[in-house]
């Protein structure tokens, strides 16, 4: 079939972008996005979808949180250069990249097995 963006709409200015829908609402309970949209690209080829939603939702912020292997890191970079005009504010989330876990998923799982301490996420994109 053919594969779209899941979206969770709740507050519009703030969106929580992940790979996967499992990425995003552990993202959500790492982060504490409870309010924001949540948003899953489900696959990294869907990232050009971002600026329609972008578009739609003008929010102030969108908050990546994509895998940290090299699909992810090269999705993440297209996404920034397809909302740096549209979007206020981008901030790259780094938790999982400097836990070395490969997505937000993976990074709650590591925590409730008594892994390391998630922080907040480090702008590194606006």
């Amino acid at each position: 079939g053919v594969k779209t963006l899941w979206v969770l709409r709740r507050d519009r200015s703030r969106i929580l972008v992940a790979e996967s829908i499992l990425d995003a609402l552990a993202g959500e309970l790492l982060l504490g996005e409870t309010a924001s949209t949540l948003c899953a690209v489900n696959g990294t080829g869907n990232v050009g979808q971002l600026k329609d939603l972008a578009e739609l939702y003008q929010p102030g912020t969108v908050l990546l949180a994509l895998d940290a292997d090299e699909q992810g890191r090269k999705a993440q970079d297209l996404a920034i250069e397809i909302l740096r005009p549209l979007v206020p504010e981008i901030v790259v989330v780094q938790d999982n990249v400097l836990a070395g876990a490969k997505d937000m998923h993976d990074l709650l799982v590591q925590l409730q097995r008594g892994g390391t301490n998630a922080g907040t996420p480090n702008d590194g994109g606006s």
